[in-house]
């Protein structure tokens, strides 16, 4: 999933409400690169995570989202 809108904020909290219907997560990296920031989610197994790359395909980021 990629957010191109760069004013809305990515927080752990919207990261875990996006990704956790999907199934259980080990953890949610955050880190810098010269000109981007990148989140990396890590589901707890392999299921976990082949069933939220199918079901987050295509969606916006946001959606359902509460702050």
């Amino acid at each position: 999933m990629i957010i191109h809108d760069k004013e809305l904020p990515v927080i752990t909290n919207i990261l875990y409400q996006i990704f956790s219907p999907h199934g259980k997560l080990k953890k949610i990296d955050r880190f810098q690169t010269m000109s981007d920031f990148h989140d990396q989610v890590n589901f707890d197994s392999r299921k976990d995570a082949v069933n939220g790359f199918y079901k987050l395909q295509s969606r916006q980021a946001y959606e359902g989202c509460h702050d």
